[in-house]
């Protein structure tokens, strides 16, 4: 049963991600880092609050939903602030390793 605990927030993070761009084109960037807060925020006290498995399953759940929508919005930020710091920088450089 822990493994099902541990896959529900990767679940959750993963589905989000997936949708993170019709969820952006409807509320903003702001409007999804505040969701992903607000989410944050329910999941802890429902962690804290409801100590029966149901409970853990839907914290993690809700969990994995808040990171899913934090990160794809951090991510994007990162981009554009790269570009605009560097406008000729139109993609991530490979790392050493890439380098042939």
């Amino acid at each position: 049963m822990i493994t099902v605990i541990y896959a529900i927030f990767a679940g959750g993070t993963i589905a989000t991600l997936q949708r993170d761009n019709s969820i952006a084109a409807r509320v903003g960037r702001r409007g999804m880092m505040l969701g992903a807060v607000g989410t944050m925020m329910v999941a802890a006290g429902l962690l804290a609050g409801w100590k029966d498995l149901p409970g853990l399953l839907i914290g993690r759940l809700l969990t994995g939903v808040s990171v899913g929508l934090a990160a794809g919005t951090a991510i994007t930020c990162l981009i554009e602030l790269r570009l605009r710091a560097d406008p000729n920088a139109s993609a991530p450089r490979p790392g050493p390793s890439a380098r042939q």
